[in-house]
């Protein structure tokens, strides 16, 4: 919660997040990130399916906050349910994909879903500490990589955070 608090002063404050690019490969970090949510997770299965190596220029730590937050709203949310991390390389960019099957997001929240100290599901989860800084993080450290996050969510296909980086900037 502490460094989301800080993450928050620094983009309010108008100097955006600071990123330090480097020759990273995606896929590595995504594996990482996999394998230590469901270490952190064990009744949770978490289906990785992705390219052995996926080379770009990031932020590594940034990168990795941003999956791990996904993936665990995915937690939080999804009832229990399978979820699935894709990473697939296109031409220009990549695409990351966060899927699970629990409730849908509420329409009603969607508009603001990735507004500071939003919470798309508080009524569901009134026990959750969460500050609903999570998702807008995530927002500002994909902006910062010149990228975009789309939110697909429907009570037939479930909920897909989707993040496009380009590979280079």
């Amino acid at each position: 919660m502490i460094e989301q608090l800080l993450d928050y002063s620094l983009i309010h404050r108008g100097g955006g997040l600071p990123v330090t690019l480097q020759h990273v490969d995606l896929g590595r970090v995504c594996r990482a990130v996999v394998e230590e949510m469901e270490t952190g997770h064990p009744g949770t299965r978490i289906e990785w399916v992705g390219a052995d190596e996926i080379w770009g220029h990031w932020d590594e730590d940034r990168l990795g906050e941003v999956l791990s937050n996904l993936i665990g709203n995915a937690i939080r949310y999804g009832d229990g349910g399978p979820i699935t991390v894709a990473l697939r390389q296109r031409e220009k960019d990549v695409l990351m994909t966060v899927h699970n099957a629990g409730e849908p997001i509420p329409d009603e929240a969607m508009p603001r879903l990735f507004d500071p100290f939003c919470r798309g599901h508080a009524e569901r989860r009134s026990k959750d500490k969460g500050l609903g800084l999570g998702l807008y993080i995530v927002r500002q450290i994909v902006q910062s990589h010149s990228g975009d996050i789309t939110v697909k969510s429907s009570r037939d296909e479930g909920t897909t955070f989707t993040v496009v980086l380009p590979r280079q900037r």
